[in-house]
């Protein structure tokens, strides 16, 4: 059996999952990245090692929309409940 917070991070990972196949919501993530972000991206595709810079692009679009994913997920989860 599987607890509430396992529940909702499973959500979470969906409702993420699906946002990313949003081109509206990747780039609106992309608008407020890190400068941290950035320039690492910036510096994979300087090294055209697309694979890196693709993972970098899903763990910061993925962390900019973590908070409205789990927003969704618990309004989902209450409303099961």
């Amino acid at each position: 059996m599987i607890d509430d917070d396992e529940r909702l991070e499973r959500i979470v990972s969906a409702v993420l999952d699906e946002m990313l196949t949003s081109a509206w919501h990747i780039g609106e993530a992309m608008t407020v990245l890190t400068e941290e972000e950035y320039a690492a991206q910036d510096q994979a595709h300087a090294d055209r090692d697309g694979e890196r810079l693709l993972a970098l692009r899903d763990a910061a679009v993925r962390r900019v929309l973590r908070p409205e994913a789990e927003r969704i997920a618990l309004k989902e989860l209450r409303r099961a409940a």
